[in-house]
Formats: C-alpha cells, sequence, structure tokens
C-alpha cells in the first residue's frame, strides 16, 4: 500500500517540476517526466496494457500533430484514452524528432506554448497515472484489510469451518472473500464466470470497464495441497488478466501450514504484496493464514517455503 502511494507522491513531484522550471529548461523537464514513467515498472506496465488498449499508429499522430495548431484535441473514448494518446504524441514525437531537445519551441505548438503543454498533455497523463494508481491501491488496501481481518478476528471460525468439509474446500473460501468485498464496495464479485481459458474464481465488477480478477489457492501439506497447486493458480490468474484486458491480477492463497513464504520472481522479496511483473502486466499474491499458530514458548526454528512462480 506505501509502495502505491509512494508512486503517486513522485508522479505529483515530477509533474511539479515541470510547473516550477525556467522556460529554457521546460523542455528538459518534459523530457524527465517521461524517462521517469518509463523507468518505473509498474507505472510503465500501465503505459504499456493502455497503449495496446488504445493503439495509435505513427499516420493517426502524426495526422494529430499536424492539426494541433488549429483543431487543439481530438475526440477521444474516455479519459484513458484521452491520457494515453497524449502520451502517445509525446513519445512518437520524441521518436521522430530527434532533434527536438526542447518541446515548446516545435512548430506545432501556438499560442502559449509551455502553458498549452502543459495543460493540453501533460495533464491528461498525469491524471490517468494517478487514476490507476489509485485504483491499484484501493484493491490492495481491501486484499491487505481482508489478510487482517482474517488473521485477527475469522481466522479459527473459518479454519474449523475449513476442517469439517469433506470436499468444496476453496468453495468456502472463495465465498468469505466475495462477501467482504461486496460489504467493501466491490459490485457483484460473482464466483467462477467463464472466459475463453476457463473460469476465474473471482471477477469483481462485471459491470464495468475494469474488472477485478482473484484467484483462491489453497496452501496444505495434509491434503498435499501445496507448490504445483500455487503455480497453477499463477498460470490462471495470467490467463484470465489476459482475457480481461487487465494490467493487474491476484493470486489469494490460503495457508493451512505454519510457514512463511518466499516467492522467487517477485521484484523485492521483502515487499507486500509480493509482486510479479510479466508481458506489462503486475500480478500479486497474498497469503492469509489460517494454521492455529504455535504458542512463542514453543516454536522452534522458523519453516520457509520457496516458490518460483516464474
Amino acid at each position: 500500500m506505501y509502495y502505491i502511494h509512494n508512486l503517486r507522491v513522485k508522479v505529483q513531484e515530477w509533474k511539479d517540476r515541470i510547473y516550477r522550471s525556467s522556460h529554457h529548461q521546460f523542455g528538459n523537464h518534459v523530457k524527465y517526466f517521461f524517462q521517469n514513467l518509463r523507468n518505473e515498472r509498474i507505472i510503465n506496465s500501465i503505459l504499456e496494457s493502455l497503449l495496446k488498449k488504445y493503439p495509435n499508429d505513427d499516420e493517426t499522430l502524426e495526422r494529430w500533430m499536424n492539426s494541433f495548431r488549429v483543431l487543439g484535441g481530438r475526440k477521444f473514448e474516455n479519459e484513458e484514452q484521452h491520457g494515453i494518446s497524449c502520451f502517445a504524441l509525446i513519445e512518437f514525437l520524441y521518436r521522430t524528432h530527434p532533434e527536438v531537445q526542447l518541446i515548446h519551441f516545435h512548430a506545432f505548438i501556438s499560442g502559449d506554448p509551455v502553458r498549452t503543454i502543459i495543460d493540453d498533455l501533460i495533464e491528461p497523463i498525469a491524471a490517468l497515472i494517478h487514476d490507476k494508481l489509485e485504483e491499484a491501491g484501493s484493491i490492495i488496501y481491501l486484499m491487505e484489510k481482508y489478510k487482517k481481518r482474517t488473521e485477527w478476528f475469522t481466522r479459527n471460525d473459518l479454519r474449523k469451518k475449513y476442517l469439517a468439509l469433506e470436499k468444496n474446500y476453496e468453495q468456502l473460501l472463495e465465498d468469505d472473500l466475495r462477501l467482504f468485498l461486496f460489504d467493501q464496495g466491490i459490485e457483484y464479485p460473482f464466483s467462477t464466470p467463464q472466459s475463453s481459458t476457463g473460469r476465474a474464481d473471482i471477477v469483481g465488477q462485471l459491470d464495468t470497464n475494469d474488472p477485478l480478477i482473484v484467484e483462491i489457492k489453497i496452501w496444505d501439506s495434509s491434503k498435499t495441497y501445496g507448490a504445483k497447486r500455487v503455480k497453477s493458480g499463477f498460470s490462471q490468474v495470467v490467463d484470465y488478466t489476459n482475457d480481461y484486458n487487465k494490467d493487474t491480477g491476484f493470486l489469494v492463497i490460503f495457508n493451512l501450514d505454519e510457514c512463511v513464504f518466499e516467492f522467487e520472481g517477485t521484484e523485492d522479496i521483502s515487499a507486500w504484496p509480493a509482486q510479479i511483473r510479466k508481458g506489462g502486466k503486475t500480478y500479486y499474491i497474498i497469503v492469509v493464514d489460517l494454521y492455529e499458530p504455535t504458542p512463542a514458548s514453543k516454536k522452534g526454528k522458523l519453516k520457509i517455503v520457496s516458490v518460483n512462480l516464474e
């Protein structure tokens, strides 16, 4: 959660540097703004996903650039397309006109070029990134809240229900998480809707253009539910995020063994939640502990389980 918040602060600071820059340094700070966005992996994955969702070929961008002085803008379907098209236009200019270092001196900008670039190009991009990071941060916050709620308050009851079952173990845990998400404002957290590659455990907000993808797996050595099952779940998350054209997906592991997990392939092994970035998408892994903890006075050596999800 703090990581997402820090990214939003960074984006605001990079934008503020453009506002504070002198006239002669303005173009350099615009260029630094774009470089910084590309260098942050989560932001870059968001950008890459949206560039694929709303493609702009060079001919379209050239036509828009040439008409910018007269027409100023284009018609867009929504704010997403608006923001990512502005991003694509600036990158197109830098790519096709490498001699342009000070963008506000370029011929396609008229009137007050600094104000035009800030208002018509930079602001839609910054707003897009902030909105996308806010969405990711909100879901991560809810997942963190669910983890704490379960481990602090409902762990024993949920474990007893699980141990009393003879089948449909994951259904019990799906229902518990779905009810929590619904109570927290996630509309229509359906279970197992069909997609082209199978059925995700939970897909929320199907009535919107931004569904939530959650796959649930159990780690329970007494039932031989282990690494193979978790890897299968991660593979499913990857498939479903592609099916629903999402740039993020969540794998929730309910852990019945007293152990700590390390997921190989994550960006930062100490970060929470664990994150894996592949193909311009970000996958979050959340572990919810359901085991009955051993009293501190009787605990032996901590068991660490390493799972390679690459």
